[in-house]
């Protein structure tokens, strides 16, 4: 299930999310579920509503989804 509220941890380089999200997949039996939540208040404004026009003009979560596959052949690569 998906946590309620955020979370003290920042990571910016991402690869500390990455190891978290492995680890919770190979606990994992086949189909899985997982959430991508956040209970930032500005978090829509700044996928929709072009909030934050300098830094995330195309939203963060999209991208981050449509990049989802990539990341994951290119971690799987490596475990090889």
């Amino acid at each position: 299930m998906p946590k309620d509220g955020p979370t003290d941890t920042t990571d910016k380089a991402g690869g500390a999310t990455l190891t978290k999200i492995a680890q919770a997949i190979k606990g994992q039996e086949a189909g899985p579920k997982f959430y991508i939540t956040t209970a930032l208040a500005y978090a829509r404004r700044i996928e929709y509503e072009g909030w934050s026009h300098t830094k995330a003009p195309a939203g963060m979560v999209r991208i981050s989804i449509a990049n989802l596959p990539n990341a994951i052949r290119e971690y799987v690569r490596g475990l090889k």
